[in-house]
């Protein structure tokens, strides 16, 4: 487990099992951070040429888990729309030999 984040960031722990079902504790597994997510709202007064904007603003819950050769990236994000979107991400190389250890 491991994760890449941006900016003013808050790790989490996660209890985990092994594989006899014993508990452990991966340290900074997860993480939480805000990211810039475009324009909220903008707006332009016609009659003086006066003009405000707001950006948005996301709060994303992630983390990256190693699989043998690929890593998967899961994403949650909370906008300030009310929206929680759900991302799942794949990366890693290929493994091209037959029995990749």
């Amino acid at each position: 487990l491991g994760c890449d984040c941006l900016g003013h960031i808050h790790y989490f722990d996660a209890a985990l099992n092994d594989s006899q079902g014993n508990p452990y504790v991966v340290k900074k597994a997860i993480c939480m951070h805000e990211e810039d997510d475009g324009i909220l709202w903008k707006h332009v007064e016609y009659r003086n040429g006066h003009n405000e904007a707001r950006r948005a603003r996301e709060l994303v819950i992630s983390k990256i888990c190693t699989v043998v050769n690929y890593e998967y990236l899961i994403y949650i994000r909370f906008k300030l729309s009310g929206e929680i979107e759900y991302e799942i991400r794949l990366s890693g190389e290929l493994s091209t030999n037959a029995l990749s250890a």
